[in-house]
């Protein structure tokens, strides 16, 4: 499988992937890798019901919940209620399994919700549209990175760092005006990544570019972040493709203290999406005289795992990576649906500590399913089933036109789609 460290293409899909003839463009993807694990209880997928016993599931004292936010069927937790004016806009995917009722760590469960394989040197999936538009247009495609996390490219998916972008594909005259306008000392210290660039030439677009990041500062008012910077060259067609990680909140994974705290840490976290949906909204696309958000964009927003219901020996939570929670939205995504659910095994069914566990899906309808004696034997059997990444990046494949992405038995959430504009 391995050869010098590349990753070895052999299996007769990829082969067949490679082997696909050209076919047209199909839109922007952004995702934002929200790193440590939230709790989704706080974000995406609250608790509903009345409350049980904080030993079964703690909830902190001060818990509004915003149930249908915006007239829509997604319920949002304290942390992320600043998502309300975007829920039409936007679809939740919860009850996620990703991987193992044991822990796996942090890299593991972050790998298998970027590449659907919990094995290494599996390419995360945004280099495959990518790789795609490289045989369409017959040369390497950018992806831009911000992070140096474990990423295997492909033959024409060409990793590149964001500052290496910003950095190598402008002037030093337009480097100053890039630093006046906001993007902190991001020039330099974004270098530290891939210098495949250099040889990308940007022509007179290198000037556009600093001028739309100048005009995002404004928008965003304060400094730029990564995400803009990808925001800036998807809006002007330089780049179609780019994951970018937040790495700013180490607090979500203390695993102790969590009262108060997660609920903060996820607030900025939801706070920082919110604004991100604000600016896509505003940001123009081309010359389309329309706007990157929602019909030229797909937006995923997505964190390695949930955590647990209860709180351990130091008032902290530790993982959980059998309820994971994950945000949807633009071109290809149905707004203001919520698909999936999750249950609450109390101590006396668990006979254990309680656990929080994603519950199975009809893929044709669309609705949970309960726990019940004969229900395991069915899983598996269209159209039911657990909620995998797999679920995840091969609905998002089918946007993108690559085709079954990890042969039978694995199911696109076909009832979040909607035809591309």
């Amino acid at each position: 499988m391995e050869k010098g460290g590349k990753l070895m293409l052999a299996s007769p899909f990829f082969s067949s992937l490679l082997a696909r003839p050209p076919i047209p463009p199909k839109g922007n993807l952004l995702i934002i890798r929200i790193n440590q694990g939230m709790d989704s209880t706080l974000g995406l997928n609250p608790w509903l019901g009345p409350r049980p016993d904080p030993r079964d599931l703690f909830l902190d004292e001060d818990y509004p919940v915003l149930p249908q936010a915006g007239g829509s069927d997604i319920h949002l937790g304290p942390s992320a209620q600043s998502l309300e004016a975007h829920a039409r806009d936007v679809s939740v995917v919860s009850g996620i399994y990703t991987g193992s009722e044991d822990d796996l760590g942090h890299e593991a469960h972050r790998r298998y919700m970027a590449t659907g394989f919990l094995e290494r040197n599996y390419p995360h999936f945004i280099a495959w549209p990518a790789q795609l538009e490289g045989i369409r247009l017959g040369k390497r495609v950018p992806v831009i990175f911000s992070d140096e996390l474990e990423v295997v490219d492909l033959s024409l998916a060409q990793r590149v760092h964001v500052g290496s972008f910003v950095g190598q594909a402008m002037g030093e005259n337009e480097r100053a005006v890039l630093r006046a306008s906001g993007f902190s000392d991001g020039v330099t210290s974004f270098a530290k990544g891939l210098r495949s660039l250099a040889s990308r030439n940007l022509g007179g677009r290198g000037t556009l570019l600093v001028n739309r990041l100048s005009w995002l500062r404004e928008e965003v008012g304060g400094n730029l972040e990564p995400e803009h910077v990808a925001l800036g060259a998807m809006s002007l067609g330089l780049v179609h493709f780019a994951q970018i990680d937040w790495n700013d909140f180490p607090g979500l994974d203390t695993h102790r203290n969590f009262p108060g705290r997660h609920q903060r840490f996820q607030r900025q976290a939801w706070d920082r999406v919110g604004t991100l949906l604000n600016v896509m909204k505003k940001t123009p696309y081309k010359d389309t005289g329309q706007f990157l958000f929602p019909d030229h964009t797909t937006l995923a927003v997505t964190t390695e795992f949930s955590r647990p219901p209860f709180l351990n020996a130091q008032e902290g939570k530790d993982h959980n990576a059998l309820d994971n929670s994950i945000l949807l939205g633009g071109r290809g995504i149905r707004g203001g649906l919520h698909l999936g659910g999750h249950h609450l095994f109390v101590r006396e069914e668990r006979r254990a500590q309680s656990q929080l566990s994603g519950l199975p899906l009809n893929y044709e309808t669309g609705e949970t399913l309960f726990p019940s004696g004969d229900l395991e034997s069915l899983l598996g059997k269209w159209p039911l089933d657990i909620i995998r990444p797999e679920n995840i990046l091969q609905t998002l494949g089918d946007i993108f036109g690559t085709g079954p992405l990890f042969g039978r038995g694995i199911w696109p959430l076909g009832k979040i789609r909607r035809p591309p504009a």
